[in-house]
């Protein structure tokens, strides 16, 4: 499912430019969406104390079934349907990009780096279309490993990749990581067990595979939420309408830039122009309603 509350849904939706940053009073949009909520007792099967646990299921364990559910169908009404992918390679409901999918147990980091050198290499050798586009195999390989950290090829609309077509000669497309996200993927050695378990062993498969995107979401908040409960932003953890919110902006923004809304108000937007606390509004108001 991909669904908000109609009350979420009449949020207006900001818009900062790419990337644009603004002060916002944290205290009062807190106060909007969650001051009335309900606590995790009021969960079915929802456990405050899941929040100090280190256990992958540890989001999950927090909010209840119920509220588990509530939460993952609110991102992805946000993010994406099971078989998307944009134009950085971010994939399915929840936009999982390369980081993300080694948070959530289905890629093998180490693997998934060599992987991605060996697809950058290739488009750069001797002989090839973009020969020499990198100098040397060590600009080659940092390149690579941009592609994991930041999976980004340096434009904020991915117009790059956009652009690339077969036979194309710009040149510009070797750096584009979506295809070199995408030709790691479709090595099975970079999934890991767990993934072949759910019948998951390339992006196609993935991308089929909406159930297994909802088990990948789970250690993957849950390590944010041990980050966020780490940095002290979490603040009242007995309300999972504000955790469900903050979680939510840590999704869409990291977890750093989620702490730096709720302590500071600072409040940053994606490449698209959406601000982390739109998605704290919307997601934490679905979980009060």
């Amino acid at each position: 499912g991909r669904n908000i509350s109609s009350n979420a849904a009449n949020i207006e939706r900001p818009r900062y430019g790419p990337n644009g940053t603004s002060r916002v009073n944290f205290a009062n949009i807190t106060q909007e969406v969650a001051g009335d909520a309900c606590g995790v007792s009021d969960l079915p099967g929802g456990n405050v104390n899941a929040i100090k646990s280190n256990k992958s299921s540890a989001a999950y364990d927090y909010f209840g079934p119920e509220g588990w559910k509530t939460y993952a169908e609110s991102v992805a009404f946000f993010e994406g349907s099971a078989g998307s992918v944009n134009n950085h390679g971010y994939m399915g409901m929840y936009q999982f990009g390369a980081a993300a999918m080694v948070s959530g147990g289905a890629i093998k980091e180490d693997r998934l780096v060599v992987r991605l050198k060996e697809s950058v290499r290739a488009m750069n050798s001797r002989g090839g279309k973009y020969e020499g586009y990198f100098k040397s195999q060590k600009e080659a390989d940092a390149w690579a490993v941009r592609c994991y950290t930041k999976q980004s090829d340096g434009t904020n609309d991915g117009s790059i990749c956009k652009a690339q077509k077969a036979g194309s000669s710009n040149k510009n497309n070797i750096k584009c990581c979506k295809q070199h996200i995408l030709s790691a993927y479709s090595n099975s050695d970079v999934w890991t067990e767990s993934a072949k378990r759910n019948n998951v062993n390339s992006a196609q498969t993935f991308l089929q595979n909406p159930d297994y995107q909802g088990k990948v979401l789970i250690p993957f908040t849950s390590r944010k939420m041990q980050s966020l409960r780490k940095m002290g932003a979490l603040g009242s953890v007995n309300n999972p309408a504000h955790v469900a919110g903050l979680l939510a902006a840590a999704h869409l923004r990291g977890e750093k830039n989620a702490a730096q809304l709720a302590q500071q108000g600072l409040d940053k937007a994606d490449g698209n122009g959406t601000p982390a606390s739109y998605y704290y509004k919307a997601i934490a108001q679905t979980m009060n309603d």
